[in-house]
């Protein structure tokens, strides 16, 4: 049985012509791969390190055509090598539970043992993503400081962005996100 595109896929199959890209690459859904980190200190707490790793850039790019203008996603296309054939991964870090007793010093500690996390698993692997060079990975610095409201949030955004710089993403882009590149060595580049 033979499944019809939607027509959105169908326009993005076309935007993709336009700039002579003819990819035949079958759009594959990520698979979310979890894994629970610092339930020793925060039991209470269900602190999760997520990984979206697409297998090809296709079928990132196409769920970013979906929400964002042409315009973006014409910029994206050369943020992230997209002829080069490489993956692309998006790292998340989620928590549930009651966050409002969290001090302002817990929640310095649980941000920095997150990117103590992530610093381990971007050479090496964890959480099943096992990168090579040249794939791309990329985060959404998104979350309010301590309280949620919009001068929190604004601020959260820019100090999670500031420590992910510190790992080797690039700057906050206009779509929120940060991107960086390995090298051969398994180094992340900001792009």
């Amino acid at each position: 049985m033979k499944i019809k595109p939607t027509q959105k896929r169908i326009e993005f199959e076309r935007f993709l012509l336009t700039f002579g890209i003819n990819d035949r690459n079958p759009i594959i859904y990520p698979k979310n791969i979890d894994e629970r980190i610092l339930k020793d200190i925060y039991p209470e707490l269900k602190m999760y390190l997520v990984i979206k790793n697409y297998k090809n850039k296709k079928s990132y790019l196409y769920e970013y055509y979906k929400n964002h203008s042409k315009k973006k996603t014409i910029n994206l296309l050369s943020k992230i090598k997209y002829n080069q054939k490489t993956s692309i991964s998006e790292i998340i870090w989620t928590i549930e539970g009651n966050l409002k007793r969290l001090t302002v010093s817990d929640n310095k500690f649980i941000l920095f043992a997150f990117i103590k996390e992530i610093k381990n698993i971007i050479p090496v692997g964890k959480c099943e993503y096992f990168p090579k060079p040249k794939d791309v990975l990329l985060c959404k610095p998104i979350g309010s400081q301590v309280i949620e409201i919009p001068e929190n949030f604004i601020a959260g955004v820019k100090h999670k962005a500031s420590l992910y710089k510190r790992l080797g993403f690039g700057e906050l882009d206009e779509d929120n996100c940060q991107y960086a590149i390995y090298d051969e060595n398994m180094v992340l580049h900001p792009i």
